[in-house]
């Protein structure tokens, strides 16, 4: 008996010692992880409300700019709250797309969430084992940001108001130089200590319900409370994460795709005409070119003028396997969210914050009638669709940061880039704590498709769809052009454009320079063409990024020495 009782106290004691390291591990070598995890929301923004409670009390780091403007601060505020610091952001609405917010109240977006780790900074290193239970303060490291404010204000002027988003990135380092949209924000209010001002300011940004003088939700006659509206859906980086067809500007991945499959050369014929008719498909739906032209010839050339039905009759040679793996190694295959009807999007973020889409060009599409009830499918196979999706129109949706990429891709002689939008993180002290460095990846298409599509988008910039935009630049431009006709507006388009907003084409222009030697990939959308009916590419958004490129390279000028 005195056996079993020496057996059963020793188990006892063996089981309080792990019970006792394992509360020891977690709350004193694990409590910092624990208590800082935060799962990200479906709408890019993180919140742990008993963090967001802790953090206010410590001195949060600053995001700086790469060219040294401060995007991010903070400040003390007067004793006696909870809080002891509340988040600024000095240079207002010029990158709030990119930074994001820090909300005590909405939680964290942008850079904000994605480096919080660095920007909370560690505690103070523990001297003994009972300072590893003690509350050691902090203060933040510094977030260098590969974002210059030169040139994201120089795209903001260029656009002049109307809706659209610029993105220029490195193609050889990912950084990502412009991020610039239209709408845009001010997220001071948004990090704001006071509650009142903070839901004001996001109720004016259209989320939420409306709130009285005392705070109290506001109802309608049905005693629904009324929801915050505003159709500009300014929260939104149009550069960053607008889902609009890229028409002709996705030409380039076609033909990357026609090229990388061994089927086609620059020379090879594409056929000629003012219409194409996709096999099975009836008369009616036939093809056409913009502006009914006849064109066509060899592939070079139907680039060079934008020949929609030489495009078409590309994607059905090639085949829906050849165009969907090209567009899906460049990029365009990420999530649509769940619930959504397409299928075969569901790639992983391609950089390093959440609020980022590169694009969809899905295998198989779900269609739904007016009451909600699934009325058939679509199947990118189909030639009439596969056609469509060759000169960017079907289903296709990508966003300015994902025909930058596609860009990019063809720059780096066909390896994507790893976007990116920090480049370092310094401590209190001033020392660089690491180097934030992605590079390119993986091979979309090879070295050879890479070079004679870059040629050939050359042949757009000097003698096709966007040689009046670049007259005279002394920097050689390859680029192409696209004018995105979607007759049908979507419910976010009708309410920010009004109802007859289909007549209006998306105006968009992709490039890279130099072309010998690239050290920029531009990408340029005005949605709905700025409400011009006449808006192309050419005439509106390669104007735009010829803007960008000239201050690009008066602020860089030995980026464009490989002439």
């Amino acid at each position: 008996m005195d056996r079993r009782i020496r057996q059963i106290a020793g188990l006892i004691t063996i089981l309080l010692l792990a019970v006792t390291v394992s509360a020891g591990w977690v709350q004193g070598v694990r409590s910092e992880q624990i208590s800082s995890f935060e799962p990200q929301g479906p709408n890019g923004t993180a919140r742990n409300i008993f963090r967001i409670f802790q953090e206010c009390r410590w001195r949060r780091g600053p995001i700086l700019s790469i060219d040294g403007e401060t995007l991010a601060d903070t400040k003390r505020v007067a004793s006696g709250h909870h809080c002891i610091y509340q988040r600024t952001y000095p240079s207002g609405d010029v990158a709030s797309g990119v930074v994001g917010q820090w909300s005590l109240y909405f939680g964290k977006s942008g850079l904000e969430a994605a480096y919080n780790s660095d920007l909370v900074g560690g505690p103070a290193p523990a001297k003994s084992i009972a300072d590893l239970f003690r509350a050691r303060p902090r203060i933040g490291n510094t977030v260098v940001s590969t974002i210059d404010t030169r040139l994201q204000k120089a795209a903001v002027d260029a656009l002049s108001g109307r809706r659209g988003g610029v993105v220029a990135m490195n193609p050889k380092t990912g950084a990502v130089l412009v991020a610039a949209s239209v709408p845009s924000y001010d997220p001071n209010p948004l990090a704001s200590n006071d509650r009142s001002t903070a839901q004001d300011a996001e109720c004016k940004l259209g989320v939420g319900d409306e709130l009285d003088a005392k705070g109290d939700l506001k109802k309608g006659t049905d005693g629904k409370p009324i929801p915050c509206v505003n159709p500009q859906n300014p929260l939104l980086p149009v550069a960053l994460d607008a889902k609009r067809p890229p028409g002709s500007a996705f030409k380039v991945v076609t033909a990357a795709a026609a090229l990388d499959s061994g089927k086609f050369t620059p020379d090879t014929g594409t056929g000629f005409g003012g219409s194409y008719l996709p096999p099975g498909e009836i008369p009616q739906n036939a093809i056409h070119n913009f502006g009914g032209e006849i064109c066509g010839g060899s592939l070079a050339e139907a680039l060079k003028v934008s020949c929609n039905t030489s495009f078409a009759r590309v994607a059905v040679t090639i085949g829906a396997d050849q165009l969907y793996s090209t567009a899906a190694a460049m990029g365009l295959d990420q999530s649509q969210g769940k619930g959504s009807p397409f299928i075969g999007c569901d790639g992983p973020s391609l950089s390093d914050i959440g609020t980022t889409f590169g694009g969809c060009l899905p295998r198989e599409i779900t269609r739904f009638d007016s009451s909600g009830k699934k009325s058939g499918s679509e199947k990118l196979m189909t030639p009439a669709f596969l056609g469509r999706a060759g000169f960017g129109q079907w289903v296709v949706e990508t966003s300015p940061f994902g025909m930058a990429v596609v860009a990019a891709t063809v720059a780096n002689g066909g390896f994507v880039p790893r976007p990116r939008f920090a480049d370092r993180i310094i401590d209190p002290t001033g020392a660089t704590v690491r180097d934030i460095r992605t590079g390119i990846g993986a091979s979309a298409i090879s070295p050879q498709a890479a070079g004679e599509l870059a040629q050939m988008m050359r042949g757009v910039v000097t003698g096709g769809t966007a040689a009046g935009a670049f007259g005279g630049f002394p920097i050689p431009v390859a680029g192409k052009t696209g004018t995105a006709q979607a007759p049908s507006c979507s419910p976010d388009e009708v309410q920010i454009f009004g109802p007859g907003c289909g007549q209006f084409a998306h105006a968009w222009f992709i490039c890279f320079a130099p072309v010998q030697d690239p050290t920029i990939a531009v990408a340029v959308l005005v949605e709905r063409g700025g409400l011009l009916s006449n808006a192309t590419g050419g005439q509106v958004a390669a104007p735009i990024a010829r803007k960008v490129l000239e201050k690009y390279f008066e602020l860089y000028p030995t980026a464009g020495s490989a002439k």
